[in-house]
């Protein structure tokens, strides 16, 4: 709930968050759901729905897999620029991402921060929202 609240209470209308991405009719897409802030992806079946076309499901299906390999991966220069392309702003780190996955593939945010590329917006407990700047073409410096 710390989470969300800090979110809505902080995070621009339009900043994109990661956050765990589950099977349908589990917890996963809670960030989305009660932020209303845009995520990688959300209810992936509802996202499936919506674009019928065989090559659109499977763009759906790719970014359930670059959710997984995100939060998994221990490559930090490789995941940073796939947040980087996907404009991600802020990560989510509750405790749901500590259950599902790995603690060395979670590390490499707090490296992100250690090495002034990334902050710790937000933290209460075993949660933590990290805050990434935007890329310059955006219009915004960065870190």
């Amino acid at each position: 709930r710390a989470i969300v609240d800090w979110l809505v209470a902080h995070a621009p209308p339009g900043a994109v968050v990661l956050e765990a991405h589950l099977p349908e009719y589990q917890y996963g897409s809670r960030i989305a759901s009660f932020t209303g802030r845009p995520t990688l992806l959300g209810y992936r079946w509802h996202q499936t729905q919506q674009r019928p076309l065989p090559p659109l499901g499977e763009i759906v299906n790719q970014r359930a897999a670059n959710v997984d390999a995100i939060y998994r991966s221990e490559d930090g220069e490789r995941v940073r620029r796939a947040v980087d392309d996907y404009r991600i702003r802020y990560i989510v780190v509750g405790g749901l991402e500590r259950a599902v996955y790995p603690e060395p593939g979670l590390a490499k945010f707090d490296a992100w921060v250690a090495s002034g590329r990334a902050r710790v917006a937000f933290r209460a407990g075993e949660s933590t929202i990290y805050e990434l700047a935007p890329r310059p073409v955006d219009g915004w410096p960065l870190l």
